[in-house]
């Protein structure tokens, strides 16, 4: 398995697709389900999840949604992205919603 580092985590090989980059390149969002592998993944690995950013996709860019920013480990970050998912404030923009998750590495 082939891992690339980025600014925000490590990202293996197999949820390289699923990744949305920055316009810089320098730190990637994850789909929730794709995410939840990912915290899982970085679990099994021994690496500490600090949290995450609410990326919403657009067109051209993505817009992150700071007061959706969750300071947490990976039990909570599992949680809080269920929630995020239904809460009526991101619901109202219609667009896909990912999750920059935060690793310590």
């Amino acid at each position: 398995m082939s891992i690339k580092t980025f600014g925000n985590a490590p990202l293996p090989d197999r949820f390289e697709n699923e990744a949305i980059f920055s316009p810089d390149g320098s730190e990637f969002a994850l789909p929730a389900d794709t995410a939840k592998l990912f915290i899982q993944w970085c679990l099994e690995s021994g690496l500490e999840v600090m949290g995450f950013d609410v990326w919403l996709s657009g067109p051209t860019d993505n817009t992150c949604l700071d007061e959706f920013n969750l300071k947490g480990d990976a039990g909570q970050c599992l949680k809080e992205i269920e929630r995020t998912l239904t809460d009526s404030k991101i619901l109202k923009y219609n667009r896909g919603v990912l999750f920059n998750i935060w690793v310590n590495f």
